[in-house]
């Protein structure tokens, strides 16, 4: 059965009835003892709704997860080949609209969390998904490089909105200390969005063409993921007896005055520059190589699954080790993928390794990042925090793909792959001392 915010609490309901006070979800919650003879029969089936209700909502966003992660993200990297060889552009015009993007995703961050603190999570991420839908459609009509730079710039916004950051706030803000368990299957299912976005844009485009693909993807985001955001979203709201408040703005100020916040910061902005990086330019770095496109388009999608992977392996060490252990795994994962690949040029095993290194190791991150800034920096405010962490982020990660292209040489683009190899490391020092620093400075605000 999904596990929804609080499997523990089902578990004390089972052996005895609720205890007043916070339950593992965060919220408000008061069911009498087996010894109340009227009321307990109401208060049972009441705290059963209830978590039939966050079961769905789980795994309605796990769904338009998936699809706005499909449609919005990953569909550039499977298209990028197509449009560079269709519009005649290069890899560095092509790569700016992605950069752009993201940048505008990481200005738009802080103003998506915010909102979300004040409880206006299924407005954002609902019209967020509607708006990259308009601009996906819109991208099959452009002729000119403006407008195709200028609709990425609208899906950057749109993605702000979406997306995991805004998502697991919002998550985090209803689930309160459980709310790992709800990120990971909203992840382990959202996984998939690789493995379907490269082949069904690559089989489509063939068919009919890249914009077929397109509107492919806005299609489904109108009609599937926009009303599963706003359904789901505002069941969450709803299950917390507590009205939505805005947090003190002291929240976010402390976090950003703690050494922590701007160490977590640089370790997954290095990690995010790893990834975008490799996974931005990896049919182009295949196709570089002569490896097999459908080996290469395989590999690509195989990354989605693997993530799936990482999050298993992270729920499996979960309840055993403490958050900093499958942290760290996840970066000296990525960090050997990128070594991998260095040495893979188009070998099928080697190839195939790589992805499935990467997908594990970056799968497990993307878990680790709310629940670590959480454990670390606390979580009073934390669509703000997450919001202004996820700025630096997301500009790493607009910036790599720029930063593959200009890295590039005519030996190709193995200088590139250098950089993404380091990039982990310094990482993993990052999230050390930030765990270090974090634990003898008591910034620790659980």
């Amino acid at each position: 059965m999904w596990p929804a915010c609080n499997s523990e609490q089902h578990s004390a309901t089972a052996r005895g009835g609720l205890k007043r006070g916070d339950d593992a979800n965060g919220w408000k919650s008061e069911a009498p003892n087996q010894g109340s003879r009227e009321s307990s029969p109401k208060a049972w089936a009441a705290v059963t709704l209830l978590e039939v209700r966050r079961r769905k909502a789980i795994w309605g966003l796990a769904i338009a997860e998936t699809i706005v992660w499909a449609g919005l993200y990953y569909s550039f990297a499977a298209l990028a080949l197509r449009w560079e060889q269709g519009f005649g552009w290069s890899k560095t015009d092509i790569a700016l609209c992605f950069t752009a993007s993201v940048i505008t995703s990481a200005a738009a961050a802080p103003l998506a969390g915010a909102l979300i603190d004040k409880g206006l999570g299924p407005h954002v991420s609902a019209g967020a998904a509607i708006l990259g839908a308009a601009a996906l459609a819109g991208l099959t009509l452009v002729e000119g490089y403006p407008s195709f730079l200028g609709l990425w710039i609208v899906i950057g916004a749109a993605m702000a909105g979406c997306l995991y950051e805004p998502i697991f706030a919002l998550v985090t803000r209803s689930c309160g200390e459980n709310a790992r368990r709800a990120i990971t299957h909203i992840t382990l299912v959202a996984g998939f969005a690789g493995a379907l976005s490269f082949p069904i844009a690559a089989g489509i485009a063939e068919l009919a063409g890249w914009r077929a693909s397109l509107w492919l993807f806005a299609g489904v985001i109108v009609l599937a993921a926009a009303p599963l955001f706003w359904r789901a979203g505002a069941s969450l709201e709803a299950s917390s007896v507590s009205p939505p408040l805005s947090p003190p703005r002291s929240a976010l100020l402390t976090a950003l005055r703690t050494p922590s916040f701007w160490l977590l910061a640089l370790a997954f902005s290095c990690l995010m520059l790893n990834h975008s990086l490799l996974i931005t330019h990896l049919l182009a770095i295949l196709d570089h190589r002569r490896a097999d496109p459908a080996l290469a388009v395989a590999a690509a999608a195989s990354i989605g699954p693997m993530q799936v992977m990482g999050r298993v392996l992270m729920a499996t060490l979960a309840a055993r080790t403490p958050t900093l252990v499958p942290t760290a795994l996840s970066f000296a994962a990525v960090a050997l993928a990128a070594l991998i690949l260095l040495w893979a040029e188009n070998d099928p095993v080697m190839i195939l390794a790589f992805a499935s290194v990467q997908g594990a190791g970056y799968g497990l991150s993307s878990v680790m990042r709310p629940v670590l800034s959480a454990e670390l920096l606390g979580r009073a405010g934390f669509g703000g925090v997450s919001g202004a962490m996820a700025t630096p982020v997301l500009l790493a990660g607009a910036l790599a793909p720029l930063l593959g292209a200009a890295l590039w040489s005519d030996s190709g683009p193995s200088l590139a792959i250098k950089a993404a190899l380091a990039a982990p490391l310094i990482g993993l020092a990052a999230i050390a001392a930030a765990w270090i620093i974090s634990r003898r400075h008591n910034y620790n605000k659980i």
